[in-house]
This record gives structure tokens, C-alpha cells and sequence, in this order.
């Protein structure tokens, strides 16, 4: 619908306009932007993200419907009285509903946890925002559904007919151990290391997983050493880097307490 009507407001807005070059610009500039994130193809991750960046093609709407307004009412059509009031209703109508549709969006973009409840009943299946809002729901201490969410996001993936990669095993392995599944996740790492030597990732998560065994825990500084050289990525460097400096940290205490890490995915 919201299609339709800013294609009806394209072809009007160019009706009696001297300088179409300017105007044909602007709808360029809505149309190559709002496709993007129209949801004309419906799945979680453009809920998640896309639909937040539609204020960037609907920055030119209020030019395009200014210029329909001004051409309009300067053609002076037989009848314009009529025309003018018809334009202006169309108008106003056109701008109370582009409000509602504001209001609803902010009620979906007021919080992480309403954004990515929205975009899971979009799409129940989308593994990344599944896994995404299991991981936010474990942050706040809301054990039980978290898990069920970073369940269903392994499931999907599982079923996917996906080659194996350090990638996908990595996260395969991050909620195995995130759903108690601690074995069977570090396995995969171990797997996924031997593998794929070149990979920072579980060279960093089969070190934190070797920490549990108390004969292997002054060897892991090595592994978290590893993991940093071979990240190449900003996150990866960061989350390394943080590993490493928490590993120091626990060794100068004298391995007291709980290793303060992070698995990387």
C-alpha cells in the first residue's frame, strides 16, 4: 500500500513541474532506499535491522509531497477549488496515516527485547534472531526461555543443509554450551581447531573449555595468545584481546575464582 501511494505521488508530484530533473531525483533517492527495507520480502533480519533505517528514504517525502502540493494548486485545473481541496485532503490524509504507521514502528523500536520479539513473529524460523534474542534473555537472567530460543535457533540450523565451517561450528558448539550441553559444544570446538588451525575462533573457544580441567589451565595463556594473532576482525580482536587480559588477571590471583571469559562467534 505505502508503495502505491508514494508511486501516486511520485507521478503526481512531476504533473505541471518545470524542473522534473529535481523531482525525478528525489524519487530515485525514495525508491532506491526504500526498497530495501519496504518488508515486500518478510524475514526476521529485516525486521531486526532493516526497517530501523526506513527514516533514510522517507527523508525525502516531505519535499515530494511539497511539490505536489505546489504544483498542484499553480496548474489551476478547470474546477481547481475542487482539485485543491481534493489535493489537500489526499495530502493530509496521506501524512495521519504515515503518523500511525510512525506510532506503531516506535512501540516496536521502544527496546532490544520488543524489537526482536517482533522480528521472531515475523519469522519464527530465523536462526540469527533467535539466537540473538536467546543470548539477550540469558544476559537478563531469564534462564528458561532463553534456552528454548537458543534451542530452536541449533534446530534451524541443524536442518540447514550447511557444509561444515569454523563458523558454523563455533556456533553450533557456543549453544550447545550455552543450553548445558558443555561436552558435546567444547568437542566441536576441538574439532572445528584441529580443522581449522587458521581460525581465531576456536582456538579461543577450546582454550576457555579447557579451563575446567585444572592440569590444563596454565597452558591456555598459549591458546588465548593464538586466538589474538590470528583475529582479523575488530570483534574478534576485541573479544580475544578481553580473554587474554582476563586470563592474566585470574593467573596473577592464582587461578582463585571463576575464569571471567567470552566465547566468540
Amino acid at each position: 500500500t505505502t508503495l502505491l501511494v508514494f508511486l501516486f505521488i511520485g507521478l503526481a508530484s512531476c504533473f505541471g513541474a518545470k524542473d522534473r530533473g529535481s523531482i525525478l531525483a528525489v524519487w530515485i533517492h525514495i525508491i532506491a532506499f526504500f526498497l530495501p527495507v519496504s518488508g515486500l520480502i518478510q524475514h526476521g533480519m529485516i525486521q531486526k535491522g532493516g526497517d530501523r533505517y526506513a527514516y533514510v528514504p522517507l527523508a525525502a517525502f516531505a519535499p515530494a509531497l511539497a511539490a505536489l502540493l505546489f504544483y498542484g494548486v499553480r496548474a489551476r485545473p478547470k474546477n481547481h477549488k475542487i482539485f485543491n481541496f481534493i489535493l489537500i485532503t489526499a495530502s493530509i490524509m496521506i501524512l495521519t496515516s504515515e503518523a500511525q504507521l510512525t506510532a506503531r514502528q516506535v512501540v516496536i523500536w521502544r527496546s532490544d527485547l520488543a524489537l526482536l520479539r517482533h522480528a521472531i513473529a515475523i519469522d519464527p524460523f530465523d536462526w540469527r534472531c533467535l539466537d540473538t534474542l536467546g543470548e539477550f534473555l540469558l544476559r537478563n537472567g531469564y534462564q528458561t526461555e532463553a534456552t528454548q530460543l537458543l534451542e530452536r535457533a541449533l534446530q534451524t540450523v541443524e536442518l540447514m543443509p550447511l557444509p561444515f565451517s569454523p563458523k558454523l561450528a563455533v556456533f553450533r558448539g557456543k549453544n550447545l554450551v550455552l543450553t548445558g550441553r558443555v561436552d558435546e559444544g567444547c568437542a566441536l570446538f576441538h574439532q572445528a581447531k584441529e580443522l581449522y588451525p587458521e581460525s581465531p575462533l576456536p582456538h579461543n573457544n577450546a582454550a576457555i573449555c579447557d579451563l575446567r580441567h585444572q592440569q590444563l589451565v596454565p597452558l591456555q595463556r598459549k591458546n588465548f595468545e593464538i586466538a589474538l594473532s590470528l583475529a582479523y576482525r575488530e570483534d574478534q580482536i576485541t573479544g580475544a584481546a578481553a580473554n587474554l587480559r582476563a586470563y592474566d588477571i585470574w593467573q596473577a590471583n592464582g587461578y582463585q575464582g571463576t575464569f571471567d571469559g567470552t566465547l566468540l562467534y
